[in-house]
């Protein structure tokens, strides 16, 4: 679940907490993170007392009934498809990074390289997705760490004391992209399988960290760089430390990308299997060609992107989480106990997404992507 989490999102997240202040940026990844874990406890639930094998799709359908199937067929895949989208523009950027000064060709050769190897691993199913996450994220996690090493000393506290209003909403839909972790939970509860009952203290130590990991980051990357923050952090790292940092961190970034990409695509090919009765290899295509299509269409700007979909689709997506949890408590024997939050807070949770989308909207309507 962490190398699911730690994906495409938190290279956007420095330069949107840039714009509009560190301080601000720390409150939204609090704030965000926590409406997310709660979130999270909610999905947790709503799996482990459904008795047949699910995604988003086919849980909406069990506990909401046919027209709220219908409306998270269109949220959840295409906000699953946005975030594919998202992998692709800066996944090859970082593949060029590291091989091209060695195997030559522009980024748009590495983001077909990039494209075709997600393809094949997840055409071989969620054993090799759930074997190349581990190491893959240890890798992560070790590359990570060397670069908070060699960036906490040479924070410079100026650089985080900036502020505009103007953009003091623009982190909202980039933090709640990179750390919403709720279309891991069905493939996590599928790994961990008779240790099922041990969903939560996953969702509970990984989301913790995930929300740890990504303040740490962007303190690291909004201190060392302020204004110049990049769009994708790295190359305004390289601009401060040198060129070193592009290699490390291009490494950084492409082991978060792959890490989670194929949790992310692997999730959405049995949400066709599973809940639209589509069959494995048409799935395939449709997870794996889709996305690569409106890319190569102009689907491009990383941070426009990313912030869209987190804020619509991820924001719909939440709420419907929330509807599952709150008619779910109604039940009177369910399959597992039920976490019995204060009757108010899953309420409460959906307002908040909901303005969440309702500002997006508004945003895009008036600056676009």
């Amino acid at each position: 679940m962490i190398g699911f989490m730690i994906g495409v999102g938190i290279f956007g997240v420095p330069f949107a907490v840039s714009k509009s202040g560190f301080f601000v940026g720390l409150l939204y990844i609090l704030g965000v993170g926590l409406m997310l874990l709660i979130i999270h406890y909610f999905y947790s639930d709503v799996v482990l007392n459904t008795k047949h094998k699910h995604r988003l799709v086919g849980y909406a359908r069990e506990h909401l009934g046919s027209r709220a199937e219908k409306f998270t067929w269109f949220s959840s895949i295409l906000g699953i498809m946005g975030g594919i989208i998202a992998y692709f523009i800066i996944g090859g950027e970082f593949l060029y990074n590291l091989l091209s000064s060695s195997l030559g060709g522009d980024v748009f050769d590495y983001q077909v390289a990039f494209f075709l190897i997600a393809s094949f691993a997840v055409l071989m199913g969620l054993r090799v997705v759930s074997f190349i996450e581990v190491g893959m994220t240890a890798l992560l996690l070790v590359v990570m760490a060397i670069i908070f090493v060699y960036g906490i000393p040479r924070v410079e506290l100026g650089n985080l004391l900036t502020f505009d209003h103007r953009d003091l909403f623009l982190p909202y839909g980039v933090v709640l992209f990179a750390l919403g972790g709720m279309n891991a939970i069905p493939e996590i509860r599928d790994v961990l399988k008779r240790y099922s009952r041990d969903l939560r203290l996953v969702i509970t130590i990984s989301t913790s960290l995930v929300i740890i990991l990504t303040i740490i980051f962007t303190y690291v990357v909004v201190g060392n760089t302020g204004v110049g923050t990049s769009s994708e952090a790295i190359s305004g790292l390289a601009a401060v430390w040198g060129n070193w940092i592009l290699y490390f961190g291009s490494l950084f970034g492409f082991l978060a990308i792959a890490t989670s990409v194929l949790i992310v695509m692997t999730n959405l090919k049995e949400c066709f299997i599973y809940d639209l009765k589509v069959g494995k290899y048409l799935s395939w295509f449709l997870v794996c060609f889709v996305p690569f299509i409106v890319f190569l269409m102009g689907a491009q700007n990383f941070i426009g992107v990313i912030g869209f979909t987190g804020a619509i689709f991820g924001g719909l997506n939440a709420i419907i989480i929330a509807m599952m949890y709150v008619r779910l408590r109604k039940k009177k024997k369910p399959l597992h106990p039920v976490m019995k939050w204060p009757v108010f807070v899953p309420y409460v949770v959906m307002l908040a997404f909901g303005l969440g989308i309702l500002y997006e909207v508004i945003y895009k309507f008036i600056n676009g992507f």
